[in-house]
């Protein structure tokens, strides 16, 4: 500068300022001990001062350039890898999201689902001793009807047979067969009676006959009356029998038809209830891995989240330190290239230079 200064003071002073900025930063060290090497020495070499001042800045301006292409392209790659890292992370919480609500929308509905089949289960269960103790009145009540017709069935047929037999002593005129058979008569008639099936002075006369000795001659002039009553009573019993018989048989079919259908819903309540046991088990199943893929989720989101977080500071933070070292590059190139241009432009410092060699 001290050399310089002898130059014009318009150009030198133009020199100087470019210079004093290029002084302000730290990248310009180089250049300034080149610089002064340069114009301390300019009488031992052919070359001038200003010549090696200008291709110092020349390659200082090429470096810094350089410098700011590989820079640029090592932030150009990391900002690549935040976006990338960004989207991909931001789709991931995003998916983790929609996870986690659906996840916690299935166990909602699950769980309610699993309460309403464990409500249903109770019910068939309560529904099933119902059921259970209907059949065992059934088959009891039928047990009963059936001893109840049987009892029925064996009193009309001892009582058809003691009749017929009746007849046939006072048909044939064995007043002591008949005598034999009294008991069993009056038997019958208790019956008849009981059933409703002989009317009362019919019976009346029937005893009073069963009381008559047969050697009386008033059992010859009653037993045709007797006969014809008998054989009515006869014929009423045997009536009474088929029709018990067959009342017989249709409530046994009435009761094998009602513990059928007793015992079709008992067995068909009891797959549902099966059935509804396998559901809550499954839905059980499912609601716990439900809950362990939720907590997996959660987890999930909360590191995506995390990573996310950091990332974009990171990001953020190195996008601003390039832009403060892309502003401050940028501004080094324009005192370079101004200070180039002080020492290169046509009257500039390099021809006074020139002019002052020659002289």
């Amino acid at each position: 500068l001290k050399h310089i200064g002898s130059f014009r003071p318009g150009s030198s002073v133009a020199l100087q300022i470019k210079l004093l900025e290029l002084r302000r930063h730290p990248s310009m060290a180089a250049f300034r001990l080149a610089l002064l090497l340069g114009v301390t020495s300019a009488a031992a070499v052919t070359v001038s001062p200003v010549e090696k001042v200008i291709t110092l800045l020349e390659d200082l301006k090429t470096q810094v350039e350089t410098e700011g292409k590989v820079e640029a392209t090592t932030y150009d790659k990391f900002a690549c890898f935040c976006k990338e890292k960004t989207n991909d992370k931001s789709d991931a919480i995003t998916t983790g999201n929609d996870s986690i609500d659906q996840l916690s929308a299935d166990i909602a509905s699950n769980a309610a689902l699993k309460a309403e089949k464990g409500t249903e289960l109770m019910e068939r269960k309560k529904k099933q001793e119902e059921n259970e103790s209907e059949l065992e009145a059934e088959v009891q009540r039928c047990q009963k009807e059936e001893a109840e017709f049987e009892a029925q069935v064996a009193d009309l047929s001892k009582a058809v047979s003691s009749l017929s037999k009746a007849l046939t002593s006072l048909k044939d005129s064995k007043p002591a067969a008949f005598l034999q058979m009294k008991d069993l008569v009056k038997g019958s008639l208790a019956l008849g009676d009981a059933l409703g099936l002989i009317p009362k002075p019919k019976k009346n006369s029937v005893q009073a006959f069963l009381q008559v000795d047969p050697e009386d001659p008033a059992y010859k002039f009653q037993s045709q009356g007797i006969i014809d009553t008998i054989d009515q009573l006869h014929t009423d019993f045997d009536k009474k029998l088929t029709d018990v018989t067959a009342e017989k048989t249709k409530a046994k079919g009435l009761c094998v038809d009602q513990k059928a259908a007793l015992t079709t819903l008992i067995e068909e309540n009891n797959d549902a209830m099966d059935t509804l046991k396998e559901d809550i088990d499954g839905l059980e199943t499912t609601i716990s891995d439900d809950r362990g893929d939720l907590v997996a989720a959660e987890g999930t989101l909360k590191d995506d989240q995390l990573y996310l977080k950091e990332l974009t500071k990171k990001c953020e933070t190195s996008a601003k330190d390039w832009d403060q070292r892309s502003g401050m590059r940028a501004q080094e190139l324009e005192a370079l290239s101004g200070a180039l241009e002080v020492l290169t432009k046509d009257g500039g410092v390099q021809d006074m230079d020139e002019e002052v060699n020659k002289r």
